[in-house]
C-alpha cells in the first residue's frame, strides 16, 4: 500500500518503508569562497551528467566565477536547483567548489550513496521540477525541496540498496556505452559520406583543383567556389520570440529541439505566441524552408541547419534562436544543408561563433560570408539523391540503436525509483541474481 500525494511528497512508498523529511536527513553547507585557490578543483553544472551523477573532466578552462562558489566536502552529495528537470546530483569524493546553483549536503541520516541514487530518482526529480519559479531559468527553493517527505530507512537497508543498485546501474551504464559507441560509428559513417559527395562529388575520374577552403581540399575542377551570400535570394533573418500565449489565441510556433539531423520537425515542440497576425507574416515558413541555429550554450550546435519538413501549421512562425536561409529557388537547398552541417565547413562557423554570457552565437555577417564549394546545379541534386541512399540503411541502424539506449535508459531509472522508495526486495532481488551465476 503506498502513501497517499497529502502524506507524502513522494509517491509510491510502502507504508512499512520509513520516511523523513530530507531536511532533518542532512546538514546544507552554505559557505562560500571569496575566491577559489587554483589548486581548488571546480564542479560547474556542464560538467556534471544528467541521471548519472558522473562528473566528467572539462578540459576547456572554467568560466564559472570564482567568487560565490560554494565548498564541499568528500562524502557531500550536491543537487543541482537549477532545471532540476535535468537530474544533475552528484557525491562528492574530495574537497571543492561547486556552482551557486548547486545545493550542498552533509549526509547525517543517509548513505551518502543512497542520498544520491534518492535525488536522482524519477519519482523525485519530478516532484521538485514541478515546483519551480522563474520561466527562463526554472529553479527550485530549498525550502520546498528540504520539506519533501522522502525515504529513509536504516543504514544497513541504505547500504544494501546502495550496493545493489551500484552492481545493476553499471551493467545497465556498460551496455549503453556499448550502443553509444556504435552510435558514434555509424555518424563518423555518415559524416565520411556526406563530407565527401559534398566536396568531391559522386562522379569518379576527374580532375580536381584547389578549393583554397580551409578543411574542404580539392574540389572538381568544374565546381566553383562562393561566399553563401551570392547563393541567397535574401539576407539571413533572424525570427521572433513573443510571450507564450493560449492554443486559441496565439500564433504556432517551436523551439530549438526541433531541429536535427538535417529536418525542423515544427509539431515535435509546437507552441503558440502572443503576436499580431500583421507582425507574424513577417517571420512565417514554409514546407522546405532552411532554418539554421544561431545561438545555443552548445558551441557545437551552433550553425546546425535544417529544412521544415510537413506538416507545418498555418502561419507557423520561428524563433529568434533562429536564422532563415533562403536559397536561390534553382538550387537544391538539401544540398546545401547537408554541406553546411558537415565537418569541412564546421570550421568557418565554429571561428565566427562568438560568445559573452556562455550563449555561443552567430551572426549574419558570418553566415552570409561562409565560404562554400557550388557544384553545378544538375549535379546538386544527384549529390542529395546519393547521400540519401547511402545513408539511409546508417539512419535505420542509428534510430535502432538509439531506441536500444532509450529502453535502457527508461530501466535504469524504474530500478533505482523503485529500490530507494522500497517498491522492492534488493536483498531477494539480490539472492536470485547470485543464484543465476552459481
Amino acid at each position: 500500500m503506498s502513501r497517499t500525494s497529502e502524506e507524502a511528497s513522494i509517491e509510491k512508498i510502502p507504508t512499512s518503508f520509513p520516511t523523513t523529511r530530507l531536511k532533518f536527513g542532512v546538514e546544507r553547507r552554505t559557505d562560500k569562497f571569496d575566491t577559489v585557490p587554483e589548486e581548488v578543483p571546480r564542479v560547474s553544472l556542464d560538467m556534471v551528467e544528467s541521471w548519472t551523477g558522473n562528473v566528467v573532466e572539462n578540459s576547456e578552462e572554467d568560466a564559472e566565477a570564482s567568487a560565490g562558489l560554494v565548498r564541499f566536502h568528500a562524502g557531500d552529495v550536491c543537487f543541482s536547483k537549477l532545471r532540476p528537470y535535468l537530474a544533475k546530483a552528484f557525491e562528492a569524493e574530495h574537497f571543492g567548489a561547486a556552482s551557486p546553483e548547486f545545493l550542498v549536503f552533509r549526509p547525517t541520516q543517509f548513505d551518502a550513496r543512497f542520498l544520491r541514487y534518492l535525488l536522482l530518482s524519477r519519482e523525485f526529480i519530478e516532484r521538485v521540477d514541478a515546483s519551480t519559479y522563474g520561466a527562463k531559468m526554472p529553479r527550485a527553493s530549498w525550502n520546498f525541496i528540504g520539506d519533501m517527505l522522502v525515504p529513509c530507512p536504516n543504514e544497513r537497508v541504505q547500504e544494501e540498496v546502495a550496493d545493489f543498485l551500484d552492481h545493476r546501474t553499471a551493467r545497465i551504464d556498460a551496455l549503453v556505452a556499448k550502443q553509444k559507441r556504435l552510435l558514434d560509428l555509424f555518424r563518423e559513417r555518415r559524416n565520411s559520406i556526406v563530407s565527401t559527395a559534398v566536396c568531391r562529388g559522386v562522379k569518379s575520374e576527374r580532375s580536381l583543383k584547389p578549393s583554397g577552403i580551409d578543411g574542404v581540399g580539392n574540389i572538381p575542377g568544374n565546381w566553383d567556389t562562393r561566399k553563401l551570400k551570392w547563393l541567397l535570394k535574401k539576407s539571413p533573418k533572424n525570427g521572433i520570440s513573443p510571450p507564450i500565449a493560449s492554443e486559441s489565441e496565439g500564433i504556432p510556433t517551436f523551439s530549438i529541439s526541433t531541429v536535427g539531423n538535417g529536418e525542423v520537425s515544427v509539431m515535435d515542440d509546437l507552441k503558440y505566441a502572443d503576436v499580431s497576425e500583421e507582425k507574424a507574416r513577417n517571420y512565417s515558413i514554409n514546407e522546405g524552408d532552411v532554418l539554421m541555429i544561431r545561438g545555443n550554450g552548445n558551441p557545437e550546435l551552433v550553425g546546425k541547419c535544417g529544412i521544415v519538413t510537413p506538416p507545418v501549421p498555418e502561419d507557423c512562425i520561428y524563433p529568434d534562436i533562429l536564422i532563415s536561409i533562403k536559397f536561390r529557388p534553382q538550387l537544391s537547398a538539401k544540398f546545401f544543408v547537408y554541406l553546411l552541417n558537415s565537418p569541412p565547413i564546421r570550421p568557418q562557423i565554429e571561428v565566427g561563433a562568438k560568445t559573452s554570457t556562455g550563449l555561443w552565437k552567430i551572426s549574419q555577417n558570418t553566415i552570409s560570408n561562409i565560404r562554400v564549394p557550388c557544384p553545378p546545379v544538375e549535379e546538386q541534386q544527384e549529390i542529395v539523391e546519393s547521400i540519401d541512399s547511402a545513408s539511409s540503411e546508417l539512419d535505420h541502424l542509428t534510430q535502432k540503436t538509439q531506441r536500444s539506449i532509450d529502453l535502457l535508459e527508461e530501466k535504469r531509472q524504474a530500478l533505482i525509483t523503485a529500490a530507494v522508495t522500497g517498491q522492492i526486495d534488493v536483498t531477494e532481488e539480490r539472492g536470485e541474481t547470485h543464484a543465476t551465476h552459481r
